[in-house]
């Protein structure tokens, strides 16, 4: 399915159909409600717009970041460079070595990720900041709610002489817990108050994407046969004294929390057991953590989906700066 933001498509549907958007949502609690709750609110939204002629979804002619979505498979755009994280090495588990690069880049409507796999890091080492290049049959991915750009075989980059002022980076703004409001990029410093045991999954180790179990053979859809790498998701609950939330984290920053490598993370999904210490470990540890609120719908409450984690914050320093912050809006 198409993923736009619910409040974007009610408005939408509302605007083509020329009815009211409180009639739209009306009409969407209806629909979910003939499915007896086994649609989401966005599924019923999406059924609501076929049923009345709305796209909720058209491809721009000039694609800008703004306008990224997974449905568009693959697109040009032209961004300016404004960070390269250099080329990392990793690990697979046939024991061969892998690379990747990251380069964050923007234009006037947002900045995204550009993602460079094996030989192509090469590619990414001329992207110094301030560059402008126009990426050609780049993949727009979704990783972990969030929207990136990855390079393939059929990829290319080409030099642009297109003015570009980039936006700002988006970043978390200091929060209570109880103040945490969907769609923001907020950070907490808490108390960690329960611990979930980390789940498994099965990537591919060129492009990272989950793969599928085909009669014994791990099967990735953009490189077929693969020997697959594990990455891992892991939950926690945050208390910092005014409500409670759920954090959300994935591979790095797992390990970046518990202060693990690869191997270890690994070695817990072989013996369970031996995680127990580990979450005991946790419980009452003190964390700085930030990334994008997200609504889950089916528990209807507000999680944070991590970008960042910092295991050892000084608690004293932390509290100063946000009575700083707080003078400061007074």
């Amino acid at each position: 399915m198409i993923k736009i933001p619910f409040d974007e498509a009610v408005q939408k549907i509302a605007s083509v159909a020329n009815i009211s958007p409180a009639d739209v949502q009306q009409r969407i609690s209806q629909k979910m409600g003939q499915f007896s709750g086994l649609i989401s609110r966005d599924g019923a939204a999406y059924i609501l717009a076929n049923e009345l002629g709305v796209k909720l979804f058209q491809r721009p002619e000039i694609i800008k970041v703004r306008d990224l979505n997974p449905v568009l498979r693959s697109v040009d755009i032209t961004v300016k460079v404004i960070s390269n994280y250099g080329v990392k090495e990793f690990s697979r588990s046939d024991g061969t070595a892998g690379q990747l690069c990251s380069v964050l880049v923007g234009d006037d409507t947002g900045t995204t990720r550009l993602v460079f796999w094996g030989g192509q890091t090469e590619l990414a080492r001329s992207l110094t900041p301030g560059v402008v290049v126009k990426v050609l049959n780049v993949l727009v991915r979704d990783n972990n709610g969030n929207v990136e750009l990855h390079l393939n075989d059929k990829s290319s980059l080409q030099p642009s002489n297109d003015n570009i002022v980039t936006v700002h980076p988006p970043v978390n703004e200091r929060k209570h817990v109880k103040d945490a409001k969907e769609g923001e990029r907020a950070e907490f410093l808490g108390t960690i108050v329960q611990v979930f045991e980390p789940r498994y999954f099965e990537t591919c180790p060129n492009c990272r994407k989950r793969v599928r179990d085909d009669n014994g053979q791990w099967t990735c859809q953009n490189h077929g046969s693969v020997q697959p790498l594990y990455s891992y998701v892991f939950n926690v609950y945050l208390d910092d004294g005014t409500d409670t939330i759920r954090c959300v984290l994935f591979k790095e920053h797992i390990e970046r929390l518990l202060e693990k490598n690869y191997e270890q993370m690994l070695s817990y999904r072989s013996q369970p057991e031996t995680f127990d210490s580990v979450k005991t470990d946790m419980l009452g540890k003190i964390i700085k953590i930030g990334g994008t609120i997200k609504k889950n719908e089916f528990f209807d409450r507000v999680e944070l989906l991590t970008n960042f984690v910092d295991p050892n914050p000084n608690p004293e320093e932390e509290l100063k700066k946000f009575e700083v912050k707080e003078q400061s809006v007074q």
